[in-house]
């Protein structure tokens, strides 16, 4: 919105949440590296928090053949 980029992530524990981060990339960043890092902070935060199942759920095709 207005040319800033940025994005989030929200872990669950049995339907309740447990944790949300929100972050904001520099002006000239893509929606793109913005999904890619929400992706990259999700799996961070599993492995940092021994979280033995982790569902990452997102929408965009384009990164889901990145991964």
């Amino acid at each position: 919105m207005n040319g800033q980029v940025g994005g989030a992530f929200v872990s669950f524990t049995n339907h309740t949440e447990t944790f949300n981060k929100s972050f904001r990339l520099s002006d000239n960043a893509t929606v793109y590296s913005a999904e890619l890092f929400a992706i990259k902070l999700a799996i961070m935060h599993a492995i940092e928090h021994h979280l033995p199942v982790a569902n990452i759920i997102y929408d965009s095709r384009s990164v889901l053949l990145a991964v």
